[in-house]
């Protein structure tokens, strides 16, 4: 009997998915018969109409979207194959149908958890102006996904069967905890991985060079802060783009490297290539970059993990113009590990010695970061531990 795959995701955000888990479904493609593409947006009580396909094209022959449409047809397609759910969406009210179906065919269910190394509170900023949006956001964020482990727990909702987790404390509390376990959690187990930052880092990066300066830029409309805070005015985020440019042109006459911006897979180049004009705007290579640059600045991004790997010189931004949530962002790295903190709202007034002599300062917890965060497993590749542990609990 072949040994399948289907990654459950929603093909709204389909080429942000696919590449954030590129190496995920490669090693999968490598490891098993098949890996079958599903877009759970077809199955949500609240579907969206315009239903993108993957712009990317897949390499692999063994990786494919399944075309369909009902459950009656989804639930033959599953039971004619040996099958392994890589479930992909969230746990909110649209996701329940799916989230009830799978229960009810009985298909085992994992969860790949090590992208995203720390987690943060976003719902400390309210105002009046917004209350609306922010009761929505909280049905959506909060309420509905405790409403979702309750329905897991009294067997209407399906659980994971593995949770695949870079996060330490996850773990702990799932595996060494069995009242917990049984009685306040969606997940049956809970495995130890190292993050995919770590795997990429010791498989595939070499030849580490200090070419260049990368920005990766920050969306300072993000679709939660909106919810919460209001969209930011033009005149705001215009202000916002002249400090960042101005820190970065400093950044290139101290360090006499040009800068170059990498954007998320979401953004769009034509509004970047405005808020940023005269930079080069890059997409779907910022590891790349990241390997090629002597210094990386930021605001909130998984991918500066790799920042860290590579022993980059890290300068993370911070601007109270944006909003209390993102405070709590770009606060997250500087408060675990010893990158430079620069508000951009205060003057850069920093020479090349005084900012070496920073980065070097913050060496120590940096190597921390990485053990704690990044390499939680010791020397373990978390996706080879993945496809074990797959084969030894689904495929036996």
């Amino acid at each position: 009997m072949t040994k399948n795959i289907c990654f459950v995701t929603d093909f709204e955000s389909i080429e942000a998915s696919l590449n954030t888990h590129k190496y995920l479904l490669k090693k999968l493609s490598d490891n098993f018969d098949n890996v079958y593409l599903l877009d759970s947006n077809r199955f949500k009580f609240f579907k969206k109409r315009n239903i993108k396909k993957p712009k990317h094209k897949i390499k692999k022959k063994n990786i494919k979207e399944i075309k369909i449409n009902n459950y009656k047809d989804l639930k033959f397609f599953f039971n004619k194959k040996n099958t392994v759910i890589l479930n992909n969406i969230g746990r909110g009210l649209g996701d329940f149908k799916l989230l009830f179906f799978f229960r009810l065919i009985k298909i085992p269910q994992i969860q790949v958890l090590n992208t995203d190394v720390v987690s943060y509170e976003r719902t400390k900023e309210i105002k009046f102006f917004n209350i609306f949006n922010f009761i929505k956001f909280i049905f959506k964020k909060k309420i509905f996904q405790k409403l979702s482990v309750f329905f897991s727990i009294i067997g209407i909702l399906s659980k994971i069967d593995i949770c695949f987790t870079t996060k330490k404390y996850q773990f702990n509390r799932i595996n060494k905890n069995y009242f917990f376990k049984e009685n306040f959690s969606y997940i049956k187990k809970s495995v130890l991985i190292n993050s995919l930052a770590y795997d990429v880092f010791k498989r595939q990066i070499k030849n580490v060079k200090q070419n260049h300066i990368l920005y990766i830029d920050y969306n300072v409309n993000h679709e939660d802060t909106v919810e919460l805070r209001g969209r930011l005015s033009k005149k705001d985020e215009n202000y916002h783009y002249q400090k960042v440019i101005t820190i970065l042109k400093k950044l290139e006459k101290l360090y006499k490297k040009k800068v170059l911006v990498s954007i998320h897979p979401q953004y769009s180049l034509k509004n970047t290539r405005k808020n940023l004009p005269g930079f080069k705007i890059n997409k779907f290579n910022t590891i790349e970059l990241i390997k090629d640059a002597e210094v990386v600045v930021f605001f909130n991004s998984t991918v500066i993990n790799y920042a860290y790997l590579m022993n980059k010189k890290i300068l993370n931004l911070s601007s109270d113009i944006l909003g209390e949530n993102t405070k709590i962002e770009t606060n997250i790295f500087p408060s675990r590990s010893g990158v430079v903190k620069v508000d951009i709202n205060k003057e850069f007034n920093y020479s090349k010695k005084k900012l070496e002599k920073s980065f070097k300062s913050g060496q120590i917890k940096n190597r921390a970061f990485i053990n704690n965060y990044l390499k939680p497993d010791n020397k373990t590749i978390g996706l080879d531990k993945i496809v074990r542990e797959i084969n030894k609990n689904f495929f036996y």
